[in-house]
C-alpha cells in the first residue's frame, strides 16, 4: 500500500485537466469498435446497448454534476450496471473508471439485486456462486446513489468525470462475466462525447484490482487508459488457484467463491486455460 498510493497520486495528477488543452483526446477519426466480440443482442441488435434507468443531479459546494444510472446490454446478452457522473467542466474532460466488485445496488430491477437489497453490510453465504454447497462466503455492502456520489467526489472536485462499474460479485457468475462487465464499462466510457479519450484512468483494489487490469487489457481501445492502478490484484491464476486450494477455515471460505468463479471460466487447475 505504501508503494501503490504515491503511484495513484502521481497517476491522477498526470490525468488532471491541462490549461489551454482544447483538443479532443485520441487519434483523429479513431472511432473503432470495442474489442469485445460483437454479435446479435437479445433483441437482434448488434453490439452494446445502453439504457438509462434513472437520472439526477448531484449538487455540492455550489457545483452540479449530472448523474445517470445505466444498464448496458452486452453482445453476449448479459447486463452490466453503471453509475455515471459527468464532469461540470468544459469538454473534453478526463475520466476515471472505478471498479466495484462487492457493492450492492437496488435500482437495477434484477431479481438477484432485489433479493440482496436491504441487507446490512457484512459477510454472507455465497448462495449465488456456481455449484453452491455452503462452503464459501461473500463480502457484501450496500451502495446508494448518494454514497457513490460521495465516493467519487474527489475526482469530480478535480475536474474528472467518474464511472463506477458494478461487478456484483454476490450475483454469482464467473470470472469471464466479471471481465465482460469491465469491457462494457469501457465501451460506455468510449461512447461519451465529453470524455477526453487520451486522459482516462482505471483503478481498483483486490478483486477490483483484477477487474481494473482486465478492463485496461481487454476494454475498448478508443479509451485505452493512460494510467491503470491495480492494487494487490489476483491476476496470476495459475499460481493463485493452487494457493486457494491449500487454505483452511475462514481463509478457505473467503477464497472459495473466487476460485469457483475462476474455474467456471478456465476449468479446474489440471486442465485450466489461463
Amino acid at each position: 500500500m505504501r508503494v501503490a498510493l504515491p503511484w495513484l497520486v502521481v497517476s491522477m495528477v498526470a490525468l488532471a485537466p491541462a490549461c489551454g488543452d482544447d483538443g479532443a483526446g485520441g487519434p483523429d477519426g479513431a472511432v473503432t469498435g470495442p474489442d469485445a466480440p460483437v454479435g446479435p443482442g437479445p433483441d437482434g441488435a448488434v453490439g452494446y446497448q445502453a439504457e438509462v434507468v434513472a437520472e439526477s443531479i448531484f449538487t455540492r459546494d455550489g457545483r452540479s454534476f449530472p448523474v445517470q444510472l445505466v444498464r448496458v446490454i452486452r453482445p453476449d446478452g448479459g447486463r452490466t450496471y453503471l453509475h455515471w457522473i459527468q464532469s461540470d467542466q468544459a469538454a473534453p474532460y478526463p475520466a476515471v473508471l472505478t471498479t466495484d466488485p462487492y457493492g450492492g445496488i437496488s435500482w437495477s430491477g434484477d431479481p438477484v439485486d432485489l433479493r440482496w437489497a436491504g441487507r446490512p453490510d457484512g459477510i454472507y453465504e455465497d448462495t449465488e456462486q456456481p455449484d453452491y454447497d455452503g462452503s464459501a462466503q461473500v463480502t457484501y455492502y450496500a451502495t446508494t446513489v448518494d454514497s457513490v456520489n460521495d465516493g467519487e467526489y474527489l475526482h469530480l472536485l478535480n475536474g474528472f468525470a467518474a464511472l463506477r462499474v458494478f461487478g456484483r460479485f454476490y450475483a454469482g457468475g464467473s470470472v469471464g462475466d466479471d471481465i465482460e462487465d469491465m469491457k462494457a464499462g469501457m465501451w460506455f466510457l468510449a461512447e461519451q462525447p465529453g470524455v477526453d479519450r487520451a486522459r482516462v484512468g482505471v483503478w481498483g483494489g483486490s478483486w477490483g484490482g483484477f477487474e481494473s487490469a482486465y478492463a485496461s487489457a481487454y476494454g475498448d481501445r478508443r479509451v485505452a487508459p493512460l494510467v491503470t492502478v491495480a492494487l494487490y490484484p489476483p491476476v496470476d491464476f495459475s499460481e493463485w488457484l493452487p494457493h486457494a486450494y491449500s487454505r483452511t477455515g475462514a481463509t478457505f471460505a473467503a477464497l472459495e467463491g473466487h476460485r469457483r468463479r475462476v474455474e467456471a471460466t478456465t476449468g479446474p487447475v489440471a486442465s485450466a486455460d489461463y
